[in-house]
């Protein structure tokens, strides 16, 4: 695929912002508890409770928060939390995402977010759009799903965001950002992604404001 960098799932909110967006890298704190949060939640599932109890009281409470939505959720449906069987290949994304986890039985797939409240709509389709296109029966020409739902379950507000696509509603959003993403016009938009992005020393959307207030200050 063309562009700076390999597409991820994760990506593509940011993309979605800013068409020339590129990762800054590095792993941050924030980042490093979410990955900690993300590890014992599904260990919790998969019947070792180690990793959460590694945790300080306040994300233990928020991990078990998640615990026991997604319980509810699921009812008595399976719950996957192990990383090798949440694997999602999303047409036109290189890189292959990892959902935290799903219940194949409802069509239902499950994001923890910790930190503050943001839009993850884009990551959480182009999930719904792999598990779809995964199903697609190739003797038919059908897909065996075609509606899929993702919550988004923010453990520090106690919130949950749910949000289902079609498989055509998947598609085009998935394809209209890296349409954007690959197109060689593209101009750098101002967005709330801008201190994660690699340019923003650099970009004329950041440096430009910048300078005008210096300047008045």
């Amino acid at each position: 695929m063309g562009g700076i960098e390999m597409i991820r799932h994760s990506l593509l909110p940011k993309l979605a912002e800013c068409a020339c967006f590129e990762s800054a890298g590095g792993n941050s704190p924030a980042a490093s508890r979410g990955t900690k949060m993300d590890e014992a939640f599904r260990e919790m599932f998969m019947g070792n409770n180690k990793p959460f109890l590694d945790l300080n009281p306040k994300d233990a409470d928020a991990v078990m928060w998640a615990v026991e939505m997604t319980k509810q959720i699921a009812g008595d449906h399976e719950v996957v939390t192990d990383e090798d069987s949440l694997k999602v290949k999303t047409p036109g994304i290189d890189h292959i995402g990892t959902e935290d986890c799903r219940i194949p039985a409802i069509h239902t797939s499950l994001d923890l977010k910790s930190g503050i409240l943001r839009s993850y709509l884009e990551q959480q389709c182009a999930y719904a759009y792999g598990n779809m296109a995964a199903s697609y029966d190739f003797e038919t020409g059908e897909y065996a799903i075609r509606e899929w739902t993702c919550h988004l379950l923010f453990v520090d507000q106690e919130r949950v965001f749910t949000h289902s696509w079609t498989i055509e509603e998947a598609k085009q959003v998935v394809e209209g950002v890296i349409a954007a993403y690959n197109d060689t016009d593209k101009a750098p938009t101002a967005c709330d992604y801008r201190k994660w992005c690699k340019k923003a020393s650099t970009c004329g959307q950041i440096a430009v404001p910048v300078a005008n207030t210096l300047e008045v200050v």
